[in-house]
């Protein structure tokens, strides 16, 4: 028993290698992200919540900073070890649901080959800590299923605090997986266990709560927000995003659902989690959600997958089983360099265009906009934030006296999060977008630069004098849809409509529980 299981640690660590090289291999290429500049924009300003996510992600800004240093690899070094640790765990899943070797290798395998999982386990944002907890929470009722002991159970219970004070959106995974769980399976609804890991759930979630209660609840702004600003896929275009997510590793996944509803051994007493995930598949189209919000339920699919595979080819030759996994990886390597920023911006240029001739494959090339653009949309998002940056800087300097600090004012969240990020030089940043919202002033002071996708004409209508400055001409880059403009005496119409998108985020309601908060503008200089 003990030489199966450190054969089987040993398949794992060989994998968990792998996918760590792979990224490291990738982690200091092009630029950091606009989402991982917003996230190091708001660790500024640490506290117990934000208008679009909870504090965890914060911490791990915090966390990452303080081990690593501050270089684009040493930002993505924290995310990568997570999501190292969900292809750990899924192998481990895979064990403890009563598979071997092979089981694990398939497993590991299909973790290691999605691109869904590539393209999102190696940048700092709370997607890749939010599919690690529901991982880990999957591994936790198993291992506690398996062994009786109560640490699972209370190390669950633990994920689940911090991962709601990460994304909200694991609530769906508690309603859909956990829940059901707990109702069918006896041993999870001991009621002195039960109430434990309630009250571990409580403590640790408890000052969010407290932050949303006395700032008016602004999560369901910004769900509103979002919920509008989305553009509403088609049921062919969900399905077919479904089916294709994670590349050749669909027939590992795919198999643990079909096995998970239809085996008659031990594993059918997690039936119920499919069902759950069958049902969350259109409660997340309906409510016109995004694939990667429920990722973190995929590795727990996977592992079954695992299982029946091995199940399958328990009398199929080497040669069948070594093309089986050879499969996988011609797959995930040919996809490699569309989801992971693994060669030189030239030739993954060059990697699409051939793509783009030979293959009918656009999907990783329709942006939010819903059209198709020279690279995916999360490489474009990773360039010349900087180079916009230092413009805006030049900008102001070019148009303010020597004694006022510029006032910044922008839309874009991503605009703003670079301009904290790579502004060396005093500025008052307002932006009415996201977590931004809840720092900006009332009102626009009467001389602004103004960073915006809108063009020249538009804005001529929005003060009494309008100057454009030169942006970002890189039309690989996100950043060159935005404009740099001067606002010299801002219209009551372009103020009233920044107070409108703010109050959008912000609730317009006194705080519950007294505290001093003061938006002034020492609060908004970087």
């Amino acid at each position: 028993m003990g030489t199966k299981r450190n054969s089987i640690n040993f398949v794992i660590i060989c994998f968990a290698l792998a996918k760590l090289l792979m990224h490291f291999a990738a982690n200091g290429n092009y630029g950091l992200h606009a989402d991982e500049l917003y996230y190091l924009a708001l660790s500024n300003k640490p506290q117990w919540g934000y208008i679009d996510n909870g504090p965890f992600i914060v911490w791990m800004v915090k966390l990452s900073g303080f081990l690593f240093g501050e270089s684009l690899f040493a930002w993505r070094l924290l995310p990568s070890l997570a999501g190292t640790a969900i292809l750990i765990l899924t192998g481990k899943m895979a064990e403890r649901l009563g598979g071997g070797k092979p089981a694990v290798v398939a497993a590991c395998m299909a973790v290691l080959c999605s691109p869904a999982f590539t393209a999102t386990t190696y940048l700092l944002q709370p997607v890749i800590f939010d599919q690690f907890f529901w991982t880990a929470i999957a591994y936790c009722i198993i291992s506690y299923n398996a062994t009786k002991h109560t640490k699972y159970l209370y190390l669950a219970a633990a994920c689940t605090g911090l991962g709601l004070l990460n994304k909200y959106s694991i609530l769906l995974y508690l309603a859909f997986f956990v829940l059901p769980l707990i109702l069918s399976i006896k041993q999870l609804r001991k009621p002195v266990n039960f109430f434990v890991c309630l009250a571990i759930i409580t403590i640790i979630i408890l000052p969010n709560v407290t932050w949303q209660i006395n700032h008016g609840f602004p999560v369901f702004n910004y769900l509103n927000v979002v919920t509008h600003r989305h553009i509403y896929s088609s049921l062919g275009d969900f399905i077919f995003q479904l089916v294709f997510f994670h590349g050749a590793a669909m027939a590992v996944w795919l198999a643990g659902v079909a096995y998970l509803l239809t085996t008659k051994d031990c594993i059918k007493q997690y039936r119920v989690a499919g069902y759950g995930f069958l049902i969350m598949l259109p409660v997340l189209y309906l409510l016109n959600g995004k694939l990667y919000y429920i990722m973190g339920a995929f590795p727990f699919l996977m592992a079954i997958g695992g299982v029946c595979w091995e199940k399958m080819l328990v009398r199929a030759a080497a040669a069948v089983k070594i093309s089986l996994v050879s499969s996988l990886a011609l797959v995930a390597l040919i996809a490699l360099p569309v989801v992971l920023p693994i060669l030189p911006l030239p030739m993954t240029k060059q990697y699409i265009g051939l793509m783009k001739n030979y293959t009918p494959i656009t999907q990783p090339l329709v942006w939010e906009d819903g059209r198709i653009h020279p690279l995916p949309q999360y490489f474009s998002d990773m360039l010349s934030w900087q180079d916009m940056a230092t413009k805006v800087i030049k900008a102001a300097r070019r148009s303010g006296g020597h004694e006022s600090i510029p006032v910044v004012y922008t839309e874009s969240y991503a605009a703003a999060g670079a301009i904290c990020y790579y502004s060396k030089k005093p500025l008052i940043l307002v932006a009415d977008a996201n977590s931004f919202a809840q720092w900006s002033p009332i009102t626009l002071p009467p001389r602004i630069i103004y960073i915006s996708q809108e063009n020249l004409k538009i804005v001529s209508s929005y003060a009494d004098a309008v100057t454009r400055f030169n942006g970002i001409t890189d039309d690989c880059a996100s950043a060159s849809q935005l404009h740099i403009y001067l606002l010299s005496g801002p219209s009551s119409r372009f103020t009233d409509r920044y107070r409108t998108n703010k109050s959008k985020f912000v609730a317009d309601r006194k705080p519950l529980i007294s505290e001093d908060i003061k938006l002034t503008a020492e609060r908004l200089v970087y």
